[in-house]
């Protein structure tokens, strides 16, 4: 049984972390595509996600802003948001993302000249899924 507390977006940001990784659905032109990713951060009372400004996905996300992300966290449960991304003007989000992933500073640093994007989902429907596949719909 799922039991929702009424912070809506911070239960969905510890799922994010207790899963550890997330699925990032695009579309590479008519086709689908997903990349995974690790890079999120909740700041200022929003959840922000992130991709790196040299990769495919943030290509695609420039030209199609209409996202889905796919988690399961430690105790199986699935969670699904879709929505509009929305990039963040504040490169500082994506450089503090950087320093608490260590394994992400050789890619990106002012040596590569390559940058992690954050950007969060506008109007996102959440749909949270148990082991025994009853689900829950919500929006933050």
């Amino acid at each position: 049984m799922l039991i929702i507390p009424e912070d809506k977006k911070q239960y969905v940001s510890r799922f994010i972390a207790d899963a550890g990784i997330y699925y990032i659905a695009t579309l590479n032109k008519h086709l689908a595509s997903i990349s995974c990713s690790r890079a999120f951060l909740m700041m200022h009372g929003e959840i922000y996600f992130g991709v790196g400004n040299d990769t495919q996905v943030y290509q695609q996300l420039l030209e199609n802003h209409h996202i889905e992300i796919m988690a399961t966290n430690s105790h199986g449960h699935t969670l699904k948001i879709k929505g509009i991304v929305e990039f963040s003007k504040h490169l500082e989000y994506g450089k503090k993302v950087v320093r608490h992933l260590p394994q992400l500073k050789r890619y990106y640093n002012d040596l590569t000249g390559y940058s992690m994007m954050m950007f969060k989902i506008r109007d996102p429907h959440v749909s949270l899924y148990d082991d025994d596949g009853d689900g829950y719909t919500f929006t933050y």
